[in-house]
């Protein structure tokens, strides 16, 4: 997570990452142990953000890290 979090100085409009473990104080979400959010100024910026070589080399790691690999991971893009 901290080498996806570096991006943020490095990618024009990448403006935030949080992540953390799941609490799931409503268990609602139990086989999710862990989540994070990046927030883009525009879809240009989510983009360059996706092609970035740290961003390939790292989400390959993420991948690689999850309980049946890339179907292990769930994503949600949001406009707010």
């Amino acid at each position: 997570m901290e080498g996806l979090a570096s991006l943020v100085d490095v990618v024009d409009g990448v403006l935030d990452m949080s992540f953390g473990s799941n609490l799931d104080f409503e268990n609602k979400t139990p086989e999710f142990d862990y989540g994070f959010v990046v927030t883009f100024r525009d879809r240009n910026a989510h983009l360059a953000y996706e092609m970035h070589k740290t961003h390939v080399e790292m989400g390959g790691r993420l991948v690689d890290a999850c309980v049946g690999d890339y179907e292990g991971i769930t994503v949600f893009d949001l406009e707010v």
